[in-house]
């Protein structure tokens, strides 16, 4: 039974959550807004129409993604993190730790920095350039970089960086930092695993376990961006100790999970798509997305205002009715030890790293039919395979480096 849970005050403790964010789309028929594209994406994260969604002429459509041909490669020793894109320039970590600030246009390294290490992708908003890594700390270091130098301006410990809104930074403490110094807001006691949260209008949104002794089940909560206190909670049956809310459309789709009695593993757990109202929790639906096979696996869903796509560790891709969960269509893929992204959704393509050989599959959002494949890419680092579009490009993490493809003529 789904219950709303009284109002609690913000407390000062820790959670380990990741980020990502998003703002609400008003889009009508297309589920996308075209105004909110231009201030949130390009970003490997949920942008204002909603998570690795949006709609950019530049950007290949059904009728022309055929066409696509490899620009640029920009070899990398390790290879690469998620690049992010921000007016005209890449920024991408590398194996060798190395932060790249590279022209999207030819592939040209502009210039290049130190870090601590490990491939957590940049952040960009604005003028601001950040980048978190693991150094000799008990959260890590957070860096941020002169976006036309790779100087760094001031470094701080805190926890994993990877999302801003309302001028704020939100890091995998759950916590709330200014954008611009990284000086502490506030913080929640919101305990979750393998979650993130997402943020847009004053609003933040996060699942997971809310005090120290996490007495209570799972919920989504729903906090004030400017103090953390909680503003609304909703629970379901299902487990939710272990997603990340996807916010479009003045929706929030979580991703759940009901365990199999007497299991040992993730083996037989039923995997589910809930959808909320974002104004008030109100339970709006569920839908169903198959049998795990003995992981939950890293990936999430992808939304805009008119579709979910999750490809479940069942082994399927599940496109849901964002207004009603119906299944629009589903289509297989194979599961590996890497399995992990977010697809995306452009001008009616759905865009989906095929874990079994690292290629990026392009869809037909109407019906899953396959428009398009990359060429053999083996990303080996769980999420990276995940694609970024940006000025007419596609970006994708890859074993040689970086890889950029275009439509041709």
């Amino acid at each position: 039974m789904r219950r709303m849970i009284p109002l609690v005050g913000a407390m000062a403790i820790v959670a380990l959550c990741a980020v990502v964010v998003a703002a609400v789309g008003s889009g009508a028929s297309t589920g996308v807004d075209p105004a909110c594209a231009k201030r949130w994406w390009p970003q490997p994260r949920q942008n204002a129409c909603g998570n690795s969604s949006v709609s950019d002429t530049s950007l290949p459509t059904v009728a022309t993604v055929g066409r696509l041909a490899r620009a640029w490669v920009l070899p990398v020793p390790g290879g690469v993190g998620k690049p992010v894109v921000w007016q005209g320039r890449v920024y991408v970590v590398g194996g060798d730790g190395l932060l790249r600030a590279v022209d999207l246009a030819t592939g040209t390294v502009g210039w290049k920095a130190k870090t601590g290490g490990g491939f957590s992708p940049p952040l960009v908003d604005g003028d601001v350039l950040l980048h978190w890594s693991e150094d000799d700390s008990d959260y890590g270091v957070l860096r941020r970089y002169a976006m036309g130098s790779g100087r760094v301006v001031w470094q701080q410990a805190a926890g994993s960086a990877q999302a801003t809104a309302d001028g704020n930074l939100y890091t995998r403490l759950v916590s709330a930092r200014d954008l611009q110094t990284g000086t502490l807001r506030w913080e929640q006691p919101i305990t979750c695993w393998y979650c993130g949260v997402a943020a847009a209008g004053r609003r933040v949104y996060v699942a997971g376990d809310l005090g120290e002794d996490a007495s209570e089940a799972a919920a989504l909560y729903a906090l004030d961006a400017r103090t953390g206190k909680v503003v609304w909670t909703a629970s379901s049956k299902a487990d939710m100790s272990a997603t990340t809310p996807v916010l479009a459309g003045g929706r929030l789709f979580v991703r759940t999970q009901i365990a199999s009695p007497g299991a040992s593993s993730f083996e037989g757990t039923k995997m589910q798509i809930e959808a909320f109202r974002a104004s008030d929790g109100t339970y709006l639906w569920t839908a169903s997305a198959g049998t795990s096979r003995g992981t939950i696996g890293a990936f999430m869903p992808a939304a805009n205002a008119a579709l979910v796509v999750y490809p479940s560790a069942g082994g399927k891709l599940y496109a849901f009715d964002a207004a009603t969960g119906a299944t629009r269509w589903t289509m297989p893929f194979v599961l590996s030890a890497v399995s992990g992204g977010t697809p995306a959704i452009t001008n009616g393509i759905v865009w989906f790293r095929d874990s079994a050989n690292g290629r990026i599959v392009a869809l037909d959002a109407r019906n899953g039919r396959r428009l398009w494949t990359s060429k053999l890419l083996l990303a080996r680092y769980e999420g990276q395979g995940s694609p970024v579009l940006a000025g007419g490009t596609l970006l994708l993490a890859a074993e040689q480096g970086l890889v950029a493809y275009r439509v041709g003529r």
